[in-house]
């Protein structure tokens, strides 16, 4: 698979770019995440856009594959939402908008046949063009992962390269999530996630065959989950509905008291890692449904069930630690900069990117 691993909060003054990545913990402009996440899309859009097809791609695919007809007008109806959508510029809709006004012209007056075989053949025209279908791709399911922050951005991976480009795995491939001990997400993200896999959830069972999969994993007494709004693929969750294009795994880990490995009897919370510990002797694992992890996130006031699995003490409402975030982000986030400034002349950063994707070193270690 092609992975996208999003680091944690990085507090080590060496990190390019460290501090900032503790300003995407207070954002004061949505949960924690990016700031400005569309900065980064001009690096990677090529490297998903070579793994994914634009969803009206995939519905005149199926259409090919169950020799159905109204799949090729659902295809163009997606095609017109797609021509609108970010990375085209507005001479490139606009040329495409009047090629597609003088074929629709024509295909009016032809049987209702020739209509839809028209109608096809324009979009493979289309899709040859802009280099969308699958023989101009690599085949490969993609990952998001990442710890804590890195879990959080993991999330809003999915929404930013899948949902918001209205675009899809190729077939047989698969969008996989895996967010380890990780903040929620923007309830309106996660909104749009279930959304669009609800509306294209045809072509992810049909056209690709497989679910798409999401995996949260906890750690018992952790707070960091409390902070945003909304885990992926809890908003609205219905098994009826759900259950047939997305998979869940929902897991809390717990040490023991019986632990022996390093890495769990040494490690301060939110830090553990399990690696060769053994689950039964230093650590348990339960799991939990997606109802419950929604309560979790919604939360006034946990009950005592979600404080017992969640091994909360004082914490008792995810609502009111999210919305104290949000209130220290909104005070503090003016001072940060002045912070950032002083911060970086004291400790210049290792190096930056130029406009031309370029990295360059600040200076040159010694030999």
């Amino acid at each position: 698979p092609m992975v996208k691993a999003h680091r944690s909060t990085a507090s080590n003054r060496n990190a390019v770019d460290g501090f900032e990545s503790m300003l995407a913990d207070i954002n004061p402009y949505g949960s924690p995440n990016s700031i400005i996440p569309d900065n980064g899309y001009i690096y990677e859009r090529k490297y998903f856009e070579e793994r994914t097809i634009p969803a009206w791609v995939g519905y005149l695919l199926l259409g090919d594959q169950k020799n159905d007809p109204t799949l090729y007008e659902k295809a163009l109806e997606e095609y017109l939402y797609c021509i609108n959508a970010p990375g085209y510029t507005p001479q490139e809709k606009l040329d495409t908008a009047n090629i597609l006004q003088k074929k629709l012209d024509r295909v009016d007056t032809l049987e209702v046949s020739q209509e839809h075989m028209s109608t096809r053949d324009f979009l493979y025209q289309e899709a040859h063009l802009h280099k969308e279908l699958p023989e101009h791709k690599i085949a490969q399911d993609i990952y998001w992962a990442g710890h804590s922050l890195g879990g959080g951005l993991s999330q809003f991976g999915i929404y930013y390269h899948g949902t918001r480009r209205n675009r899809i795995p190729l077939q047989g491939c698969t969008f996989y999530c895996y967010s380890s001990r990780a903040p929620a997400i923007d309830t309106s993200a996660d909104e749009a996630f279930m959304t669009f896999g609800r509306k294209h959830k045809q072509l992810i069972t049909e056209l690709n065959g497989q679910r798409w999969k999401v995996k949260h994993d906890f750690e018992y007494g952790d707070f960091v989950p409390e902070g945003g709004n909304s885990h992926l693929g809890t908003t609205g969750y219905v098994e009826e509905l759900d259950a047939d294009w997305l998979d869940e795994e929902i897991t809390i880990f717990k040490p023991s008291e019986t632990a022996q490995d390093p890495d769990i009897t040494t490690h301060c919370t939110h830090g553990r890692r399990t690696g060769k510990a053994l689950e039964g002797r230093d650590f348990t694992v339960k799991k939990m449904s997606v109802q419950e992890l929604s309560d979790f996130d919604h939360s006034w006031w946990m009950t005592a069930d979600l404080i017992e699995t969640f091994g909360y003490r004082i914490l008792r409402s995810s609502k009111i630690a999210e919305y104290v975030r949000e209130i220290f982000a909104q005070i503090t986030y003016p001072f940060w900069h002045i912070i950032v400034q002083v911060y970086n002349y004291i400790w210049p950063p290792f190096g930056q990117r130029d406009n031309k994707n370029n990295w360059n070193l600040n200076y040159v270690p010694p030999t």
